[in-house]
């Protein structure tokens, strides 16, 4: 479908019957050839030469949500899905799950920070650092604020940030967590 969007642009809007997987898009990534990538409810559909390609647990995807993705400096795509963190590149993919050391086969959320590491946010495991070759936890145990991780953000100084649902943010500044709350000045907890 295409809607006009200012005097003389025009937008359009691609769905089901377009070939994308599912309408509930969760979200975009623009790889480094510049194709698009849609993680959705159902799978991720790759954006290029003008069709969609999709992607589905039967394809090779730990599950069928995918809510976030990430480009590592190889190239690969790292998708966070509701059964564990696939990496896909053009001849392959690979899962880690809970049986590779995760906490969560839930991943909310793939951050890559200044030394190549990937941060995993999960769904009630805290949050995971993978440097390529093994996979460190951080919990409540460890001083973050709560288990469930919205989202991940590295400063200029090297702290990462982690929004933590209904507990604020946590910062670690590679030795230990502090958290900030509405107590400390944030809007919101949430």
């Amino acid at each position: 479908l295409d809607y006009p969007a200012g005097p003389n642009a025009r937008r359009t809007v691609f769905l089901e019957e377009d070939g994308l997987s599912c309408s509930w898009v969760h979200a975009i990534l623009e790889d480094r050839e510049g194709n698009l990538w849609f993680g959705t409810a159902d799978g991720v559909s790759k954006y290029e030469y003008e069709e969609f390609v999709t992607f589905t647990r039967e394809d090779g995807l730990g599950g069928n949500t995918v809510q976030c993705f990430a480009e590592d400096n190889e190239g690969k795509l790292w998708f966070a899905t509701n059964g564990g963190v696939t990496y896909h590149d053009e001849t392959s993919s690979t899962t880690y799950t809970t049986a590779d050391g995760l906490p969560s086969n839930y991943i909310t959320k793939i951050y890559r920070d200044h030394l190549q590491n990937l941060w995993f946010g999960t769904r009630g495991g805290g949050v995971s650092k993978f440097d390529g070759k093994e996979i460190e936890t951080y919990t409540q145990t460890d001083g973050l604020d709560g288990d469930f991780i919205w989202d991940i953000y590295e400063d200029r100084d090297s702290n990462m940030w982690f929004s933590v649902w209904n507990r604020g943010v946590s910062r670690y500044d590679g030795s230990q967590f502090r958290t900030y709350t509405a107590k400390d000045g944030l809007a919101d907890d949430y």
